[in-house]
């Protein structure tokens, strides 16, 4: 089978106007090993991707550290390049603009049992949607047992 990759997505997290991780996605054939490298600018990152990815799909994450001085974010157009190593004719590049995800902190206080039986539980959730987004934002939350008072709540931002 000949090699064959292609580039699905770019995914990243951004506090306070600095990427805190980038995500590339895509699918390959026939290589166990890629370069992934993300170029904005002047500025640009690498990592290589060994082992399972000889066939399907694949993946890289680019923590805060290794984003250190790079220079882009959210919404950001970047330059994509994935090469195989064991067959450097075997590559493709596309550009892809960064889609950033809203970040999520969730809180849960458990109050002391009461003379019921029961024990109150306060969940609080604050969702700072990504920079310059205008896509809702929606989370459910699953219970699992009997929920005795309940309760719902919603933001627009």
């Amino acid at each position: 089978m000949a090699c064959s990759i292609s580039i699905s997505n770019v995914v990243a997290t951004e506090s306070s106007g600095k990427l805190t991780s980038l995500t590339v996605n895509g699918t390959v054939t026939d290589c166990s090993e890629l370069d992934v490298t993300v170029t904005c600018g002047s500025t640009s990152v690498t990592k290589t991707i060994a082992g399972s990815t000889a066939s399907g799909s694949w993946s890289v994450v680019f923590s805060a550290s290794e984003l250190g001085s790079f220079s882009c974010a959210c919404g950001s157009q970047v330059r994509i390049d994935v090469v195989c190593r064991t067959n450097p004719k075997c590559s493709t590049w596309q550009l892809e603009t960064i889609q950033c995800c809203p970040t999520i902190d969730i809180l849960v206080v458990q109050s002391d049992c009461k003379a019921d039986g029961t024990k109150p539980l306060t969940i609080s959730a604050t969702i700072t949607p990504a920079p310059n987004s205008t896509t809702p934002v929606q989370a459910d939350l699953i219970l699992d047992g009997p929920v005795v008072d309940s309760g719902t709540a919603s933001s627009v931002f």
